[in-house]
């Protein structure tokens, strides 16, 4: 796992197409923007996981390091 600081304004990229900005930061929540080609499927964690278990597959990325994820029960919708 990659791990960066990255101040509001600021923004990183994944690959050559995939944008993520640091839109604010209040208290302990981080808003995030963004921008990917719309082929590609952006969600959060736990919408993700709701959707793999309803269609009975194993997302790779959440068994890959199933101990980063902690208890998702306790994760805040947003």
């Amino acid at each position: 796992m990659l791990v960066l600081t990255r101040s509001v304004g600021e923004e990183l990229v994944i690959g050559s197409e995939i944008h993520v900005r640091v839109v604010s930061v209040k208290r302990n929540r981080v808003r995030l923007g963004i921008v990917a080609p719309a082929a590609v499927r952006v969600d959060r964690l736990e919408v993700n996981l709701k959707l793999h278990a309803l269609d009975g597959s194993h997302p790779e990325s959440i068994t890959a390091e199933p101990s980063l994820h902690g208890n998702l029960a306790s994760t805040p919708s947003s």
